[in-house]
């Protein structure tokens, strides 16, 4: 009987609680998520602000460490893991996109994309080749000597998307890719995004409020007050963005209740 390969992501009962400020109540952004990835799956998981999904995100690249619960990627127990060893982990098994894009007005594309490989010691003469590599496969090779203010939005996210890919990361985590760009760049973005997963193997984890977005992926998560709703929606690949706005509408939005059992 052959082995039930692990996921590449796994989350277990996992809370995040934020102290409280003054006579604020503490702020219980994930309460007991549990969540498993598979390898070179592609999910998003969708909720309206506060919901908790930028937290969870966080804890799966190693930028935050959960209240209580555990998390897992690629077989490492992040929650174990050093300072020194978080940073390593940062640098070189997961890719970050954000929706800021977070470039370095004062770089060039290309230079935006190789100070990722500096971060993980690259060698000089591998990170030119490896930059252009990658603006080529995300379509702005021409753009490699602009700077930020030079490029559009979508090309600006083309080049963070580069950029998270240049330590060929064995996960890819995308916060709102799409929430500072206009509907032509969304949809180019969204599949350059899908096209990137599929090609590399690379996991893909995306939150987002925008089912357009989520169209990327093929299985949808709902996230509402820090725990999962419903039943995830396998997304039919002709129907993407339509069926995951559907099963939105059919949600029942309602508050849900604290649990008391729930310590968080």
């Amino acid at each position: 009987m052959s082995e039930v390969a692990a996921p590449m992501i796994h989350l277990e009962n996992v809370s995040r609680t934020f102290p409280a400020r003054g006579e604020a109540e503490k702020v219980r952004a994930l309460r007991k998520v549990s969540l498993d990835v598979p390898k070179g799956a592609r999910v998003a998981i969708r909720g309206e602000s506060g919901s908790g999904k930028s937290t969870l995100l966080n804890l799966v690249g190693g930028l935050d460490v959960p209240t209580k619960g555990e998390v897992v990627v690629g077989g490492q127990d992040l929650t174990a893991l050093t300072d020194a060893e978080l940073t390593r982990y940062r640098a070189t098994a997961v890719g970050f996109i954000m929706q800021a894009f977070n470039l370095l007005p004062a770089l060039s594309a290309r230079e935006n994309v190789e100070l990722a490989l500096e971060a993980a010691n690259a060698p000089r003469s591998e990170r030119r080749a490896r930059a252009d590599e990658l603006l080529a496969a995300v379509g702005i090779a021409e753009r490699a000597e602009h700077r930020p203010s030079r490029l559009s939005g979508g090309e600006q996210q083309r080049v963070a998307i580069a950029r998270a890919l240049a330590n060929k990361p064995s996960v890819l985590l995308a916060d709102e890719p799409t929430g500072n760009l206009d509907r032509k760049s969304r949809k180019a973005v969204v599949r350059l995004l899908r096209e990137v997963s599929e090609k590399s193997g690379t996991t893909l984890l995306i939150v987002t409020h925008d089912p357009n977005t989520a169209a990327a992926c093929d299985t949808v998560y709902r996230l509402h007050h820090g725990k999962f709703v419903g039943n995830p929606l396998v997304l039919d690949p002709t129907r993407r963005a339509d069926d995951a706005r559907e099963k939105e509408e059919a949600e029942d939005e309602a508050d849900l209740p604290d649990d008391p059992d729930d310590d968080a």
